[in-house]
C-alpha cells in the first residue's frame, strides 16, 4: 500500500528507480520525494498494525462513524451455524464448571461438614478462602494473552484444566475420613483448574459476541447456565451424596471436555502481546472500570446468603422448604432472562439499566418483611419478586460487560470483571456475617449501594449503551476520536 502522487509531488525518472545511487542521491535532495517517504513509512506501520490485530466486530460501521459519515445496518459476520456452536458450547461449559465446584454437589466432603459447631462467619470465610482462585482469573489470563503458544493451543489448555479437575474428584484421598487441611488443599486444586476452564471459556464467550454482534443473548445465556446450575446443584447434591458426588462431578467435567473437543475452533498462531502492553490497554479501558465499580455496588452488597438463611431459620422453615425458595428464586430467574434475551434486541442498555438497577433495590427491600411473621406463602412471593428484579440488572450488566471489555485482551477484560464479580460476593458474604449489623439494616445498606449506581450509570459514554443489540457505533460518538481507537478498541 501506497500514497498516490498528488500535485506538486516529484515525477522525475530517478525517483520513480526505486534504489540504486542516483535514485538514493535524488531522495537525499528532494524534499518533496522525503515526505512521500515520511508518508510511506506512516501507511506501512499503520498496515503491519492491522494485519497484526485481530479484526474487531462493526469495524466498518466505527470506521464510517469515526469519518461522519451513514453507517450502513450491522450485518452478522458469524452464521445461524457458529452462533448455534457458541451457544452449545457455553451453556454446558457453564453448567458443568459451576456444578462442579467443591461447594456445590458434595460439600459435605470438605472443611465444614467436619465443624458442626462452626460459625456463620467461619464458613464463608472457609469457602472464601477455598475459591481463592476464582478471584485470581486475571493471572490466568494474562498467561494465556502473552503466551502464543498457549493461546493458539487453548483446546488443549482447556482440556488439560477439565481433565485435571475429574481426577481431582475421583482421587482415592476423598474419603469420609478426609482431614481438614487435606480436603482445603484437594478444594483449592479443584477450584483453580476450573477457574482457567473458565477462563479460557469467558475469553472465547467475548471474541464470538464481539464477533457477531450479540453481547446480549450469549450474556443472558452465560447467567442461564449459572443459574441452572443453581437450581440443580442442591437436588444433585441430595440424589449424590458423599458417595456419587465425586463421580457426578467428574461425569460433568468429562462431558464438557468432549463437548469442547468437538465445538472449539484453534485459534490458530496468535502473536503474543506483551504483559506491559495487556495491562496499558486493561488501565485505559475507562469503560470496563465503569462496569467493575457497577458490579462492586450492584452484587456485592446483595450477597448476604449467610444472614438469610439464619432469618429463615428464625421463621421456622425447614431445610426442605428453604430448597424449594431457591428453586422459586432461580425459576423467577430464568424467566426474568429469558425476557431480556428478547429485549435486548429493540431496548438499549440506557433504558435498561435504570430500571434494572431500581428493581433491584426494590426486590431487596422485600426482605425487610422477615422483620415480623412470614410465612413459606410470603417468603416464596419474595423470592419470584426479587428473582424477576434481580436477574434483569445481573443480565444487563454482563451485556455491558461483553461490550466494554477491549477486543484486544478478551480474555484478561472477562477475567478481570468476573474476579471482581466473585471477590465481591464472597467479601460480602464475609463482612456481613462479621458485623454485628441487624438484617433489617443489611438489607438497607444493600438497596442504597444499588440505587447509587446510578451515579456510575449517568457518566457512561453514549456509544456503550446507547444501542440496541446488534446495531453499530452512532455517528456522533465519532467526534473527538481518534480512528485507531475504532480499530483496535
Amino acid at each position: 500500500m501506497r500514497r498516490e502522487l498528488r500535485p506538486g509531488a516529484c515525477k522525475e525518472p530517478a525517483r520513480e528507480a526505486g534504489s540504486g545511487l542516483v535514485a538514493w542521491w535524488h531522495r537525499l535532495r528532494c524534499e518533496a520525494c522525503r515526505r512521500a517517504d515520511a508518508v510511506d513509512g506512516v501507511i506501512a506501520r499503520g498496515a503491519a498494525q492491522m494485519r497484526s490485530e485481530p479484526v474487531p466486530s462493526e469495524s466498518l460501521a466505527r470506521a464510517l462513524a469515526a469519518a461522519g459519515c451513514a453507517a450502513p445496518p450491522f450485518t452478522p459476520t458469524a452464521g445461524r451455524a457458529g452462533l448455534a456452536r457458541t451457544l452449545a458450547l457455553v451453556g454446558v461449559g457453564i453448567v458443568a464448571t459451576s456444578l462442579a465446584q467443591p461447594d456445590r454437589i458434595a460439600p459435605s466432603l470438605f472443611g465444614p461438614a467436619q465443624h458442626p459447631g462452626a460459625t456463620a462467619q467461619g464458613i464463608a470465610g472457609f469457602w472464601a478462602l477455598v475459591g481463592l482462585f476464582w478471584y485470581l482469573k486475571p493471572v490466568a489470563a494474562l498467561l494465556l494473552e502473552t503466551n502464543g503458544a498457549l493461546l493458539s493451543r487453548r483446546t488443549l489448555v482447556l482440556l488439560a484444566s477439565v481433565g485435571g479437575a475429574a481426577l481431582l474428584w475421583l482421587l482415592p484421598i476423598l474419603s469420609p475420613h478426609l482431614a481438614g487441611g487435606a480436603a482445603m488443599a484437594v478444594a483449592i486444586g479443584m477450584n483453580a483448574l476450573l477457574a482457567l476452564a473458565s477462563t479460557i471459556l469467558g475469553g472465547y464467550l467475548i471474541e464470538q459476541a464481539q464477533r457477531i454482534g450479540a453481547s446480549g443473548r450469549l450474556g443472558a445465556l452465560h447467567q442461564a447456565a449459572a443459574h441452572v446450575a443453581g437450581m440443580a446443584a442442591p437436588l444433585l447434591g441430595l440424589a449424590a451424596g458423599r458417595v456419587a458426588g465425586p463421580a457426578v462431578a467428574a461425569g460433568l467435567l468429562l462431558a464438557f471436555g468432549v463437548t469442547a473437543a468437538l465445538l472449539l475452533p484453534h485459534s490458530g498462531p496468535t502473536r503474543p502481546a506483551r504483559v506491559r502492553e495487556q495491562v496499558r490497554r486493561l488501565s485505559s479501558a475507562r469503560e470496563l472500570w465503569q462496569v467493575a465499580l457497577l458490579l462492586l455496588l450492584v452484587i456485592g452488597p446483595s450477597s448476604f446468603e449467610a444472614l438469610l438463611t439464619r432469618q429463615q431459620d428464625l421463621h421456622g422453615l425447614t431445610a426442605v422448604q428453604r430448597l424449594h425458595l431457591n428453586w422459586i428464586g432461580e425459576a423467577a430467574t430464568l424467566l426474568s432472562i429469558a425476557a431480556y434475551a428478547l429485549l435486548c434486541r429493540s431496548v438499549s442498555l440506557k433504558s435498561l439499566l435504570p430500571a434494572g438497577i431500581l428493581a433491584n433495590a426494590g426486590g431487596t427491600l422485600l426482605y425487610l418483611a422477615y422483620a415480623g411473621p412470614l410465612g413459606f406463602a410470603g417468603a416464596a412471593a419474595i423470592e419470584a419478586i426479587n428473582g424477576l428484579a434481580a436477574a434483569l440488572i445481573v443480565v444487563t450488566l454482563f451485556d455491558l460487560a461483553v461490550r466494554a471489555v477491549p477486543s484486544a485482551c478478551p480474555y484478561l477484560g472477562y477475567a478481570v470483571l468476573m474476579s471482581v464479580n466473585n471477590a465481591a460476593r464472597a467479601l460480602s458474604e464475609v463482612t456481613m456475617a462479621s458485623l454485628s449489623l441487624s438484617f433489617a439494616t443489611v438489607v438497607a445498606l444493600s438497596a442504597v449501594c444499588s440505587v447509587l449506581a446510578l451515579l456510575v450509570v449517568v457518566r457512561l459514554p453514549a456509544a456503550l449503551i446507547a444501542r440496541r443489540e446488534g446495531e453499530p457505533l452512532p455517528a456522533s460518538a465519532g467526534n473527538g476520536m481518534r480512528f485507531q481507537e475504532y480499530w483496535v478498541s
